[in-house]
């Protein structure tokens, strides 16, 4: 089971170390991303998350090498959920308001 749906909103946490060598878009530590979709990574069966805003589906016909194996990927690379932590529309709302401009007020004297 994961906490993980479309359509939520994560910041990356961690860049994370490159498996393999291809022309990925990949994650900005500290970035926001939205949840295009949930997997489970076929190498170690952990949650996988596909990002609105990291497009890798160029990717899917290339082979790679892994631990001198080469593999043709078949599937969108994903990144590992442990590389990302969920973030709280509730908080961020807060938050934006706390930072929102406020109309000024003459003291009163």
């Amino acid at each position: 089971m994961t906490i993980w749906q479309p359509g939520m909103r994560c910041v990356c946490v961690s860049a994370g170390r490159v498996l393999y060598d291809l022309p990925l878009k990949r994650p900005v530590k500290g970035n926001v991303y939205t949840v295009r979709a949930v997997d489970t990574c076929a190498l170690t069966g952990a949650a996988s998350l596909l990002l609105d805003e990291l497009d890798n589906r160029d990717c899917i016909e290339r082979v790679v090498r892994i631990q001198g194996q080469a593999y043709r990927l078949g599937v969108e690379p994903a990144y590992l959920a442990s590389l990302f932590r969920p973030l709280s529309e509730t908080r961020l709302d807060q938050f934006r308001q706390h930072l929102a401009p406020t109309p000024r007020r003459k003291a009163d004297a």
